[in-house]
């Protein structure tokens, strides 16, 4: 389309110099010389602009994973809102499923969960989201799952068809909310031969904060099991940061609050 509007553009300058007596060669040269330049300098100011959104956007990751949601969650928005009027619709999906992930973290689950909904809803967001895809799933999948009455049959869903798409980097991301659905089905004796064949896998792929949530479920499920002292074991190895890292994942769950509740005595002694 854009080489016959071209095309179409130099018939008619080569007419209107023929009729004005000017040299034509030398008027197409100038007029699609100028087009180029116009175009240059607006391509640049464009990915100026990505530039400095992909920046403030991991900003906000980083302030994101410090613990800092509010904050980035503000980021976030601002991030999206600069995408939309800037018309990147792939940077404008990528700060929304973060913004769904600042809702989550903040304990704002209802509103993480509409939001996934409506993402999901797009008929372009697998594509733009493509490499994000697995943390995209997880971050749904969790956050359905943090409901007090998680639609579990949707979420087992949701991990079996668009978790099976997601880029192998990121699947190992999806061991949270796949343990988490066990759980919450009180499959709890399938939870431990899960992570022990995902372990190594998982200790290499994730981040600090993911592995100690992990780890509080892993001991959560060996105690719903009545295996109290292999319980033990795994708290003391998750450190002391874990009563932190429950916070997020006890909305919604009362007999996951009630062991972390309980977790300072669990700790000192086998029950």
């Amino acid at each position: 389309m854009l080489v016959v509007v071209l095309g179409v553009l130099a018939a008619l300058l080569v007419y209107a110099s023929s009729r004005l007596g000017l040299d034509a060669p030398l008027v197409v040269l100038v007029v699609f010389g100028s087009l180029v330049v116009f175009f240059g300098v607006v391509l640049a100011r464009k990915f100026r602009q990505m530039q400095a959104l992909v920046t403030a956007n991991q900003d906000a990751l980083a302030k994101l994973h410090q613990g800092k949601a509010l904050e980035a969650l503000q980021a976030f928005e601002a991030c999206e809102a600069s995408a939309v009027e800037g018309r990147f619709r792939q940077l404008e999906l990528l700060f929304a499923s973060n913004r769904a992930a600042a809702l989550s973290r903040l304990g704002r689950t209802r509103e993480a969960v509409a939001l996934c909904r409506e993402l999901r809803g797009h008929s372009d967001v697998s594509r733009h989201l493509k490499q994000q895809w697995g943390v995209f799933i997880s971050v749904c999948v969790t956050a359905e799952l943090l409901l007090p009455e998680p639609d579990l049959d949707a979420a087992r869903r949701l991990l079996d068809q668009d978790g099976a798409v997601a880029a192998e980097a990121h699947r190992a991301g999806l061991l949270l909310p796949r343990c988490m659905l066990l759980l919450r089905a009180g499959h709890f004796a399938e939870v431990d031969p899960l992570l022990q064949a995902q372990w190594s896998n998982a200790d290499a792929l994730l981040g600090a904060r993911q592995l100690r949530q992990l780890q509080l479920l892993w001991a959560f499920a060996l105690h719903q099991s009545g295996r109290t002292v292999d319980a033990r074991r795994r708290l003391d190895a998750a450190g002391p940061d874990i009563v932190a890292e429950a916070k997020v994942l006890v909305q919604g769950w009362p007999e996951l609050a009630r062991f972390v509740a309980g977790l300072a005595e669990y700790r000192g002694a086998a029950l």
